[in-house]
């Protein structure tokens, strides 16, 4: 069986698939960026603190050497070496002191699988007994000093911690641990724990309540066609909001109710037709009928009696049939007023069963009445036996020969049960639910072997439901049928 799933829910899964994969994009985006600025921060911030240190570092030999930073916060992440790679001041790290000195040189180097951005800067001494000024006043070293000034020397290397004799002077070694991809890894982990679910969920909440105002007049749509098909009243019709926004649905809405609006005036024209044409018709077939049975009497040899029997029989039928279709046209309009009384069912059962003796005989068949007590109920003993007898009678007409038809009558709690079953044709299963269409007829006999209408089912219902109960029906195709009647006492 084909799996269905509501608009309401595919839409609210909708949301939430473009949700989760705006919420990843912009997550992804923003930690990239994220990344980027906590890495040039880092740089900078690293850069800063070496060169704030440096610029405290003393300059000359005969003074207090370098400036301690051991308990400055400030720059925790500073070690100040001598030029020689000795450790001097600072904080220490055994596994990054063996990293060769580049002086202004940013890099990231890796110790026991771990990163680290390492910047250092040199410091150089200047001598401890510098050579004095030169004298201006004299004219030679005058000389000397332009000489100098107009060819001036190289400047000398930049010292390096691997050679034999290294310039007196201090590094000063920045060292950062390289931890924002971690954290970027956790920012992410968290994001998709708590606020991915967290929207999702909120999403599905709008979206649901969105769809669910959205598609209000589709439930109001079907929630009365269904009140029409259970309580068969076309008087029903779709409540519309009149504040409610003119969009699609809202048209539809007013369309299906306009359409209601005509089925139903059709409806109305069928059963005043249909009432006004059967009493018109009353009188007519009745004088057939008559007329009928006079010539029946006065025939004088045996084909004008077969041609006033034939004349007797289909007037009889129509008359039948006329009388069937006032009926429902009265239960139709409820202009059928029940003479409601307390009624023997049991009672009721043994008379239509006499009734019917005769054309059980000619087939045959037993007529078996079984009751339980004294079943008693309040209701129009001339309708309930009208819609006992036609069932009695379906069951004879569609029984098989020298079978049976059983009429059993008992009380079920608060209720009554009639059930009237035989050992007939059966129904075939995809025309049970069609038999109580009015006209409507099995095909293997639509004839009038048996002068059958197609009302009388239907009109049984109509008396059953009108009387508060139900009647269902079970059958197997040539085995027999069941008919099931409740009614409350």
């Amino acid at each position: 069986m084909k799996k269905t799933t509501s608009i309401k829910a595919r839409i609210t899964i909708w949301y939430m698939a473009i949700m989760l994969v705006l919420i990843s994009v912009v997550l992804i985006s923003v930690g990239a960026l994220s990344y980027r600025l906590y890495a040039v921060n880092m740089e900078n911030e690293l850069k800063l603190q070496v060169t704030q240190v440096a610029e405290k570092v003393k300059t000359r030999m005969n003074d207090d050497a370098y400036f301690s930073v051991e308990n400055n916060e400030e720059f925790k992440n500073v070690t100040i070496y001598h030029s020689n790679g000795q450790y001097a001041a600072g904080q220490y790290n055994y596994n990054l002191a063996e990293i060769e000195f580049a002086d202004e040189m940013l890099r990231r180097e890796i110790v026991d699988g771990k990163e680290y951005l390492v910047y250092d800067v040199f410091k150089g001494l200047e001598p401890e007994n510098p050579k004095p000024a030169p004298n201006k006043s004299k004219p030679e070293e005058q000389d000397n000093e332009n000489e100098t000034t107009e060819n001036p020397k190289p400047p000398p290397k930049k010292p390096d911690s691997t050679s034999e004799n290294p310039k007196p002077g201090y590094w000063i070694r920045g060292v950062e641990s390289v931890a924002y991809p971690k954290i970027f890894e956790h920012s992410v982990l968290i994001s998709l724990l708590i606020i991915i679910p967290f929207v999702l969920v909120l999403t599905a909440l709008g979206g649901y309540y969105i769809t669910k105002k959205a598609f209000l007049p589709v439930n109001n749509i079907i929630h009365t066609a269904d009140d029409i098909y259970s309580e068969n009243d076309i008087k029903k019709r779709i409540p519309i909001n009149p504040n409610a926004h003119e969009d699609e649905l809202h048209k539809l809405s007013l369309t299906l109710n306009r359409m209601l609006d005509k089925i139903e005036d059709l409806i109305a024209q069928e059963k005043q037709f249909t009432s006004d044409a059967s009493h018109e018709l009353r009188t007519p077939i009745s004088v057939i009928l008559a007329q009928g049975e006079y010539l029946l009497d006065i025939s004088e040899n045996e084909k004008q009696r077969e041609l006033a029997q034939d004349i007797v029989t289909k007037a009889k039928q129509a008359a039948k049939l006329i009388s069937r279709l006032l009926t429902l046209a009265r239960i139709d309009s409820n202009s059928l007023k029940l003479r409601k009384e307390k009624v023997d069912l049991h009672l009721i059962a043994g008379i239509v069963a006499q009734n019917m003796k005769e054309a059980a005989e000619k087939k045959h068949i037993d007529i078996i009445v079984h009751a339980d007590g004294e079943p008693m109920i309040y209701a129009d003993e001339s309708l309930i036996t009208s819609a006992l007898s036609n069932l009695v009678s379906n069951a004879i007409k569609y029984g098989n020969e020298s079978g049976y038809v059983l009429i059993s009558v008992s009380e079920v709690g608060s209720n009554v049960e009639i059930t009237v079953k035989d050992n007939g044709k059966g129904i075939a299963g995809d025309q049970i639910e069609k038999i109580w269409t009015r006209f409507y007829r099995v095909d293997d006999v639509r004839n009038d072997e048996y002068g059958s209408c197609g009302l009388g089912l239907s009109m049984v219902k109509s008396i059953i439901e009108l009387h508060g109960g139900s009647i269902s029906v079970s059958s197997i195709l040539g085995e027999g049928t069941e008919f099931k009647i409740i009614l409350g006492k």
